[in-house]
């Protein structure tokens, strides 16, 4: 994820905090993805140019890393959407992914940070982190954060066992 928020938006009718599922009676995957997708369509893509890479499932996003996650999710039937927006404190951000655990009926965002040798990346990186936290999105509860190594590569392993351990019971579509 390149620039990590826009404020260009008007943003008084998009509320997407915490738990809105449950508070609103979102309950099943079907209903939480109906809704995340209206959100989408609703408000506008950010830099759509920037998506180069198209998943197996059609979806367009930024980077070959990205790929893997949703390669994963898919393996695993985890529902998921990217770039979802929320808006924090009128700042419209866009997480990397979003996921229903279906078991709670609450939302996890999963953040990719590549681009760590990169010092305004990093500062983006700690902003973003921190305004999600103001949302109710913490670190080891419901906000995964991943990162690649020093060459740049994520392992598909580590991003399942990261999965298994917010989602426990999703079983891979290999070993189903």
């Amino acid at each position: 994820s390149s620039d990590v928020c826009s404020s260009d938006l008007q943003n008084n009718d998009l509320d997407l905090r915490l738990n809105y599922c449950l508070d609103s009676g979102i309950k099943s995957q079907e209903d939480w993805l109906a809704y995340k997708n209206e959100m989408i369509k609703k408000y506008p893509v950010k830099d759509p140019q920037g998506r180069k890479h198209t998943a197996l499932d059609g979806t367009k996003v930024r980077s070959k890393s990205e790929l893997n996650y949703i390669s994963v999710f898919l393996g695993r039937s985890i529902p998921y959407v990217y770039e979802c927006p929320i808006s924090i404190e009128g700042n419209v951000i866009y997480p990397d992914f979003t996921i229903f655990n279906p078991s709670t009926g609450e939302e996890i965002i999963i953040e990719h940070f590549g681009r760590m040798d990169l010092l305004k990346y990093r500062e983006q990186m700690l902003w973003k982190i921190n305004m999600l936290m103001k949302a109710g999105y913490y670190p080891g509860r419901n906000l995964i954060l991943c990162f690649e190594d020093p060459d740049g590569n994520i392992d598909l392993e580590t991003i399942a066992r990261t999965l298994d351990i917010y989602i426990p019971g999703i079983p891979s579509r290999q070993s189903a």
